[in-house]
């Protein structure tokens, strides 16, 4: 059974109670002789529902219409509540025989003789408030176990038999989706291993070598690729989305679509995910500075922009330009993209370029004017930084995008 509380989520205020630093807990642990790892039974099931709250989680069934009495997975303040629960009763054990993140609770003692009193007084406390603990996933007096991820002992943090067994039991990559998902792996761990870039650049270069495949999320609609990419910032981001109300600005109907997303069975399933946060949507206004950025976060077609066609050539001297139209392009020169906008305000003014080469290697620029200069000013300015760059790069044929309808008629 599955039931959806976005409507619920989103009526409830974010509870902004931060849930505590796992690596904090891991260094916290170090250099204890024993430890105990206990793990709450049912975890946010033994918060009781404030009895106005208990219709609003109501569900039908083919015997009748039930609602919960205590706290449900699904709520978005879930986890901050019982962090607050757990962080108030053990707040005596907290920092000196005790660390707890949300339902994983662990009691250390640098003695052995003083564990047996550290565990008594956290068991009193659990009989106090009638909280009980899963055996299955219990383990007391121990050297060395796994704790939030990681291996824990009286030396710190070490190396887990598993995953190191799981590395050995690997199999040598056949498919272009095995090395696609052995470099996903690689990258996750890249901050455990020395100079890992220079290490792993073979798995790199060799996904570089692939012929372009596109994944199945190229194919999406793009109010459906703008939907995904923020699941995937909330995924990438969950501490900051968890303790934060996230405003995101975006011209596109992302409200209306992941409130009502019948068209999609992946819309569904993001609407769901992203509930559990406080998330505001509001139109964006129009700001000078985001035009480079809107092209990527827009999705615009190139085609459809305001664009104009310079061609340079090494023979006449650098200071001129040779004008051409789309139909004059030399087909047999390479052709180089660039992408140029300015900025400017009270405190300065400044040039974003990015330039795309033709076998799609991807250089991006921000450029800051130690000078004052108007807003038509700064996109000539960006247009003659975008150009020097191309030259500096070699490009004999370039494309240019610009938002400055100025700039664009007069060059042409």
């Amino acid at each position: 059974m599955c039931v959806d509380y976005t409507n619920l989520n989103r009526t409830c205020p974010k509870d902004s109670f931060p849930l505590p630093r796992i690596d904090q807990l891991v260094d916290a642990t170090a250099g204890h002789v024993l430890l105990s790892f206990m793990d709450a039974y049912s975890g946010y099931n033994q918060i009781c529902m404030h009895p106005k709250d208990q219709a609003h989680t109501s569900f039908i069934t083919d015997r009748g219409l039930y609602c919960y009495k205590v706290m449900p997975f699904g709520l978005k303040n879930a986890k901050a509540t019982y962090q607050r629960l757990v962080n108030s009763i053990f707040t005596p054990l907290i920092g000196n025989t005790m660390e707890v993140y949300v339902n994983d609770m662990l009691v250390k003692s640098r003695t052995a003789n003083q564990h047996v009193p550290n565990l008594s007084a956290m068991f009193t406390i659990l009989k106090q408030y009638r909280m009980r603990l899963n055996p299955t996933k219990c383990a007391f007096g121990v050297a060395s176990e796994k704790f939030l991820g990681f291996m824990i002992s009286q030396k710190g943090i070490e190396a887990n038999p598993e995953k190191i067994q799981a590395i050995l039991d690997m199999t040598i990559p056949k498919t272009i989706k095995d090395i696609q998902s052995l470099t996903g792996c690689v990258v996750a761990l890249t901050k455990f291993i020395s100079k890992a870039t220079d290490r792993c650049a073979p798995f790199f270069k060799t996904n570089a070598a692939l012929p372009g495949l596109p994944n199945a999320e190229v194919w999406y609609p793009d109010i459906e690729k703008l939907s995904f990419a923020l699941v995937v910032s909330a995924r990438r981001l969950k501490p900051y989305f968890q303790a934060h109300t996230i405003h995101v600005l975006s011209n596109q109907p992302l409200r209306q679509v992941l409130q009502k997303p019948q068209t999609s069975g992946r819309l569904v399933k993001w609407a769901i995910e992203l509930g559990e946060f406080d998330i505001h949507y509001k139109p964006r206004p129009a700001t000078k500075g985001q035009v480079v950025a809107d092209f990527i976060s827009e999705l615009t077609d190139p085609q459809a922009s305001t664009s104009t066609q310079v061609i340079t050539e090494p023979s006449v001297p650098s200071s001129q330009l040779h004008i051409a139209s789309s139909g004059d392009l030399d087909l047999t020169q390479p052709l180089w993209t660039l992408y140029v906008d300015g900025s400017y305000n009270i405190q300065g003014c400044g040039v974003g370029l990015v330039l795309i080469s033709p076998d799609k290697v991807v250089l991006e620029y921000l450029l800051r004017f130690k000078f004052h200069a108007s807003n038509n000013e700064v996109d000539y300015e960006a247009l003659l930084a975008g150009l020097r760059l191309a030259k500096e790069m070699g490009a004999k044929q370039i494309q240019i995008f610009s938002d400055s309808q100025l700039v664009v008629h007069q060059v042409n």
